[in-house]
Parts: structure tokens; sequence; C-alpha cells
């Protein structure tokens, strides 16, 4: 659960729900990272990051 400044929010295995809130928020994914939900509540630039993710 992200606060008030810019977060960094981390999907690992399995389900995850990550909320961010006001401020850019940057979103990690991981190998295996399941059925994740992102519920962004405020404003600001937003990033999904997959680099960590191999096909």
């Amino acid at each position: 659960i992200g606060g008030h400044g810019d977060d960094h929010l981390i999907g690992d295995k399995g389900n995850d729900t990550m909320r961010g809130d006001a401020g850019d928020d940057t979103y990690y994914f991981e190998n295996d990272w399941g059925v994740d939900q992102i519920s962004e509540s405020a404003g600001g630039i937003n990033t999904l990051d997959f680099t960590n993710v191999t096909v």
C-alpha cells in the first residue's frame, strides 16, 4: 500500500493487490507474478515495470 509520495510496489509470486496513492508510483513485476491488481486512487504519472520478467 502506497502513501502520498512516490512509491515502489512489487508484485511477487502469487496474486497481489497493489494500491498506489498520490505521487508517481512504480509497479514492479517479477516472474510468476500471478493475477495482480492495481488500485490507483489519485493522479500522477505511474509506471509498470516488467524488466525482471523473463520470457
